[in-house]
């Protein structure tokens, strides 16, 4: 599911998908019971960093005033927020020339071949662990962390005010990023990784005062 301009969307529509990227899965009551569908999808959501999308550029100046560029980012509720695992900010483009085609297409199909076989390799390794499962707790996670990562995530929720759920996210995306190194155990340097993609890191939430 790809929502562009993900602030233009309700607030209530919004966190509508809170359920279902917790859960997996959608509940409908009616009556005396209720009923469940699933609702196991990726989500990905792309956003301006302000209403006139020009807020942090360095080319052209941003028209919006603070108060307006808070109510922008406001309209995602940090509930929603807390679960999503991955955060980036693309800079402006620079080079706006088109490809001359002579890009080694052969080099490109080996570079995918190796990329295809490292995330299957990694993939095992996970489903081997049981760190896919959506109901892993913060116990199991620091299972997969030596003392050193776990002080580290410990320190990571104090100074950058984590939630429980932040946390086991970030252990998640650090087990991924070791699986892929084909590592089984996290290291320090794997949860360093993971916690700069949260939306504690990123300037358009940190700067402005977002959620």
């Amino acid at each position: 599911l790809f929502l562009d301009e993900l602030p233009e969307f309700t607030p209530a529509a919004l966190d509508a998908l809170r359920e279902p990227l917790e859960e997996g899965r959608i509940a409908v009551s009616r009556g005396p019971g209720a009923r469940f569908w699933p609702a196991d999808f990726q989500f990905l959501g792309a956003m301006n960093p302000c209403r006139c999308g020009y807020f942090g550029s360095r080319d052209r100046a941003c028209r919006c005033p603070e108060s307006q560029r808070r109510r922008y980012v406001g309209r995602l509720s940090g509930p929603l927020l807390d679960r999503l695992d991955l955060f980036g900010e693309l800079e402006e483009g620079r080079d706006w020339s088109m490809p001359d085609g002579s890009t080694d297409t052969g080099e490109i199909d080996v570079l995918w071949r190796a990329g295809v076989l490292q995330v299957a390799s990694a993939w095992e390794m996970l489903v081997e662990g049981g760190s896919v499962s959506r109901q892993s707790d913060l116990l199991e996670c620091r299972g997969w962390l030596d003392d050193r990562g776990a002080d580290f995530l410990d320190e990571a929720k104090r100074s950058l005010g984590l939630s429980i759920r932040a946390l086991i996210r970030s252990a998640r995306v650090a087990r991924t990023i070791a699986a892929l190194a084909g590592r089984k155990r996290i290291t320090r340097a794997d949860l360093a990784e993971a916690l700069a993609y949260r939306k504690e890191t990123m300037p358009v939430f940190s700067q402005i005062g977002g959620p």
